[in-house]
């Protein structure tokens, strides 16, 4: 099974259907602050006996015909493009904004033998590296202008089942603006472009690009070997047993939620295998992203596609005396203040010197806890509440999604496909996972 053969039969560029909309999009400031080398990656599988709609040519659920599919997918990729213009562009010299030239979104199709999508799932090959065989996309580690802003992989099984990859260019695009996209395109598929909301790109006007001098510098750490990766799962029932457990000294003041109690209880186990790397129990610095529509003082307009997220963080500095082992509920108590802390920050944000003034304070934290080489720093990043299995493309929602990405020191939470439980992704170096993956608790509350 694991001698999957990904042939690419076609490499072609898909422009929009209609050049009717603005000649360039300028950054907003935390567009232009992204680093370029970046991009925001999901495989979406779909199984042949997948139910749903019967799409706007009556197709069915059965995705077989493998030239209508490929069809199907182009020309509602060129509808939709006309609304998400910016993805069909290029990267301006300028480094201020694309260049909405229409040169198109890369678009790749491959046929996909020796295997069953069906069985691949089951067997859960599609954890491992095997899945980046259908992600052939070459992302480059510098963004270059030339480079597409938008890459599709459609990846056709004999069985019938498919999977597609979408990259997108993270500079221009958060999580949330990625998932807008993606449901945009399944619904135009699906059901025809005049059923897709209209984004909108005009963040720079409220938040315009500016000095970047007084930006502080963040210098990332280096890994201390070989990173990999692996995927925990963390079923409903299993969260509620968290949440117990976090609640069970009755000192938390408030009901945490699905992803605060995982992401604390990753955050011990994390320190847990810091101490037991180290010889003694470290100081620890948690950073993790917040999507910040619906929480400034400026008001965005429906739909507003681009970057507009913060980060937030949380510390936990062992005292004098403290035991020996970190316990999980003061953990969930210092990630929700965290949290709680930068949400009232992003409610002081009327405009772009706001948000240069809190991006910055948020820099300097991450910065001051990089530089300290006896502490350790920790990323996590939440896809939880997105929509990711809402994307149906005509033959019903995905069998499941997962993320692709070049292995890095970090954590990405995503739901499972029944909405109860969380998948974390953990990105550390091999012996760190070594000690991860043999902690009692994770062997308790996780499987994989």
């Amino acid at each position: 099974m694991n001698n999957m053969d990904v042939q690419i039969l076609s490499r072609k560029l898909i422009r929009p259907s209609s050049a009717d909309h603005p000649k360039t999009m300028t950054f907003s400031l935390l567009d232009q602050i992204g680093p370029p080398q970046f991009y925001v990656s999901c495989l979406f599988y779909y199984l042949p006996s997948n139910g749903g709609d019967q799409g706007r040519d009556g197709g069915g659920n059965n995705v077989n015909n493998s030239a209508r599919t490929n069809e199907r997918l182009q020309e509602s990729l060129s509808e939709t493009l006309t609304l998400f213009y910016p993805f069909a562009g290029r990267h301006s010299k300028e480094n201020l904004f694309v260049d909405c030239n229409d040169e198109g979104a890369e678009y790749l199709e491959a046929q996909v033998g020796n295997c069953s999508l069906a069985q691949l799932l089951k067997d859960g090959l599609l954890e491992s590296e095997l899945r980046r065989h259908l992600f052939a996309l070459v992302l480059p580690s510098e963004y270059k202008q030339n480079t597409p802003v938008l890459k599709v992989q459609c990846n056709i099984f004999e069985c019938g089942g498919l999977a597609v990859g979408v990259t997108l260019w993270r500079k221009i695009a958060d999580a949330f603006t990625f998932f807008t996209f993606i449901n945009s395109w399944a619904t135009a598929c699906r059901i025809g472009i005049e059923h897709v909301p209209s984004p909108n790109f005009e963040l720079a006007t409220i938040f315009p690009p500016g000095d970047l001098s007084s930006l502080k510098t963040i210098v990332p750490r280096k890994s201390e070997g070989n990173i990999v990766e692996k995927k925990f799962v963390f079923d409903g029932a299993v969260i509620s047993n968290l949440k117990a457990a976090a609640s069970a000294l009755g000192q938390l003041k408030h009901q945490p939620s699905r992803v605060e109690v995982v992401t604390a209880f990753l955050w011990e186990i994390l320190i847990k295998v810091s101490q037991a790397r180290h010889g003694k129990l470290r100081s620890s610095f948690l950073a993790f992203s917040i999507n910040m529509r619906g929480k400034t003082m400026a008001a965005l307009p429906e739909n507003c596609c681009g970057n507009f997220v913060i980060v937030a963080a949380a510390k936990h500095i062992p005292e004098d005396g403290e035991e020996e082992t970190v316990k999980l509920e003061p953990l969930v108590s210092k990630l929700h203040e965290g949290i709680r802390r930068r949400i009232a920050d992003c409610a002081e944000v009327l405009n772009g010197d706001d948000l240069l003034t809190l991006t910055n304070r948020s820099f300097q934290e991450m910065g001051e806890a990089l530089k300290d080489e006896e502490s350790d720093f920790f990323v996590i990043v939440s896809w939880c509440r997105f929509p990711m299995y809402e994307a149906d493309f005509g033959w019903g929602k995905p069998a499941w999604a997962s993320y692709v990405s070049t292995p890095a020191q970090r954590i990405l939470l995503s739901d499972t496909v029944d909405g109860d439980g969380i998948e974390a992704w953990i990105g550390v170096d091999e012996n760190s996972l070594q000690l991860f993956e043999q902690d009692p608790d994770i062997i308790a509350f996780t499987t994989n």
